[in-house]
This record gives C-alpha cells, structure tokens and sequence, in this order.
C-alpha cells in the first residue's frame, strides 16, 4: 500500500490551509526533458484515531486478500483494534478488521487520515471547508465521500 501521495503544490496549500494532524507535505520536482515542475509529497504518519468513537462504528473481520468474510468483530479501544490486527497478519490463514462503518466524533480537523477503512485501507479525510476550496479551485484526480 502507498502511503505518499504526490500533489501540485496549489493542492497541499489547500489541504494544509486548516487545522491539521499527523500529515507532513515536503515540496519536490518532478523533472522531465523540457520542463520542471512543483509537487508536494503528502507523507502521512500518525492517524487521527482520537476522534473516532469505537463504540459506535462497526468492526468487521475479513479474510486477506480476498475480504470473503465480513464477521462482526467488538473492540473496545483503538488500542485493542491495531494489537488485533497485527496479530491477524501472522496466521496460517492471514485476516484483517476493517471498519464497516466509522463514527467520528466532532472534531475541529481539517485534514487528516484513518487507517482500516473497508475497501479503501488509509483514507484521507478532509472537512467541509477543505472540500468546498477544492472544489472551487477545480482540483480533479479525487474521490470525496460525505461521512
């Protein structure tokens, strides 16, 4: 899974013009024959995992790589869900506990990323007023789903 995400630079101004956690953005080239241009490496390294409220999301369990399962799984802490996962990764029959359903709870962030999601892995998250910039700006190369 890639974890960086390589952006134009009027892009990760956007992203970083709010409040935001555990997502760096370092500026470099992307050099061809006749032209430079600059980008930003979005690096994430710490997910947001305060803000989402375990006790109401929903947890399930899936086989690697295929996701043919989809057994409820409880955790109480978000603690207890990344002990459980790295324990899944070395059995025989290798799973994975993904979120289902994801619960956040209200927060002032801007920008940030969660690890787990069902179908997506790491997913960045950004707030209505994030969104609207980008949308203004005419970004393109996004998938924006409403939580």
């Amino acid at each position: 899974m890639a974890l960086n995400q390589l952006v134009s630079a009027q892009t990760s101004d956007i992203l970083f013009s709010g409040n935001t956690v555990g997502i760096q953005s370092f500026a470099t080239r992307l050099i061809t024959k006749s032209d430079e241009y600059v980008y930003h490496i979005i690096h994430p390294y710490e997910p947001a995992w305060d803000i989402v409220d375990v006790n109401k999301s929903e947890l399930i369990l899936q086989d690697i790589p295929f996701g043919t399962t989809d057994e409820r799984v409880y955790l109480p802490t978000i603690e207890a869900l990344i002990d459980e996962s790295e324990k899944l990764k070395y059995l025989p029959e290798p799973k994975k506990i993904v979120f289902r359903k994801i619960e956040l709870k209200p927060s002032v962030l801007d920008f940030f990323y969660l690890r787990f999601i069902e179908n997506r892995g790491l997913t960045f998250f950004v707030s209505e007023q994030i969104r609207d910039k980008m949308v203004a700006a005419g970004l393109t190369g996004f998938s924006i789903t409403d939580v």
